[in-house]
């Protein structure tokens, strides 16, 4: 730390993720255990406002699926905030590494399983504010059928990321080594970051589209077959969070009142992600 002591974070037996501080001689000065249960470990760092930022992934009580996990302490153990940001709920989401730009906002990156892919690890950056605030993702495959790892992100000089680990192929008993760079909106092509931060999922049909995506505050969807029915807008947890019976071929939805995040809005059978965006 800025006065000399040192931070030391890593795991428990029982799951719990535990912090000691040392002071120059090694003498303990505190310890303390974050997360629930079945908490992974997997980095911590320094901030630029001296607090510590801890990233790993947690298994919530409740879940049967592990998420990537950010929190951030004071260095008197007071927990400012700790998030977590599922995916597809299944296997173990992580994230391996995070840190804090100038600005106070985090950027982390680690890999998350992706059902659909299908089953396959797949790698994501995610950005978040200075409180751990969702402000957007973006997802990468090493190569195709085969499972992407991140093991560490560093910051480069254009204000963009470099992004390194490993594809494992399965059934086969070999590893490549795999670097990823992106520019600071965490595109790999020029200028994808103003067409939205996710890929857009529609039905296998087509018919459901919204926009602009991400969303300040408002987004229109099109209801090309003039269909009459629920909108509804469900969070990453699986909570509805906006209802709204719709009937005309395009209408416009207010988001002003939701935090910053990833949604899924469904429409019949059919669904869109929307990244809110304020």
């Amino acid at each position: 730390t800025a006065n000399g002591n040192t931070i030391l974070i890593g795991g428990r037996k029982d799951g719990d993720i535990y912090v000691v501080k040392c002071d120059l001689q090694g003498i303990q000065i505190w310890d303390e255990t974050f997360g629930q249960s079945y908490s992974d470990f997997l980095g911590g760092g320094i901030c630029s406002d001296g607090n510590y930022l801890i990233h790993g992934s947690m298994r919530p009580d409740t879940a049967n699926s592990a998420y990537g996990y950010l929190a951030k302490i004071t260095p008197i153990q007071n927990v400012l905030w700790e998030k977590v940001y599922p995916f597809n709920y299944q296997e173990t989401d992580a994230i391996n590494d995070a840190i804090q730009l100038p600005s106070g906002e985090i950027i982390a990156a680690g890999q998350y399983f992706n059902k659909e892919s299908p089953d396959y690890y797949e790698a994501f950056l995610l950005k978040t504010d200075e409180n751990g605030e969702e402000v957007w993702r973006r997802t990468y495959k090493g190569r195709e059928g085969a499972h992407t790892y991140v093991f560490d992100m560093e910051k480069t000089a254009d204000n963009g990321f470099a992004i390194c680990g490993y594809v494992y192929p399965d059934g086969v008993n070999s590893q490549d080594g795999w670097l990823l760079k992106v520019d600071s909106m965490g595109c790999l092509v020029e200028g994808c970051g103003n067409t939205g931060f996710m890929e857009i999922t529609d039905n296998e049909n087509g018919e459901l589209f919204i926009y602009p995506n991400p969303a300040s505050f408002q987004f229109t969807i099109e209801n090309s077959q003039l269909e009459i029915g629920d909108l509804r807008i469900i969070n990453v947890l699986g909570e509805e969070v906006y209802r709204k019976t719709i009937s005309s071929y395009a209408t416009n939805i207010d988001v002003f009142n939701l935090k910053n995040g990833v949604y899924f809005v469904t429409f019949g059978n059919k669904q869109a992600k929307l990244i809110v965006s304020h």
